[in-house]
């Protein structure tokens, strides 16, 4: 071990996106905020879902409307407004 190259550690995000967070993920981007909806097109966002799901997209795009939406969807939780 100690004379072994320093190596990263990768989070498997997309087998958890298959697996365990979809139907998080499915209900989250199913209904955006009603904020976020004003100014992303849903449609979009869940063609990126489908293709993630249909092997057409990493994971990335669809984790990072995840993430938006659920950030966008506490913050206005917690101080009920948009963020500037």
């Amino acid at each position: 071990v100690s004379n072994r190259k320093k190596q990263g550690f990768l989070l498997p995000i997309e087998a958890w996106m298959r697996g365990t967070l979809r139907t998080t993920i499915d209900e989250t981007l199913a209904s955006p905020p009603e904020e976020l909806a004003s100014l992303l097109d849903t449609s979009t966002m869940h063609s990126v879902w489908r293709e993630f799901h249909d092997g057409r997209q990493h994971w990335v795009r669809p984790w990072a409307l995840y993430v938006l939406t659920r950030w966008v969807g506490e913050s206005l939780t917690m101080t009920g407004t948009v963020p500037a």
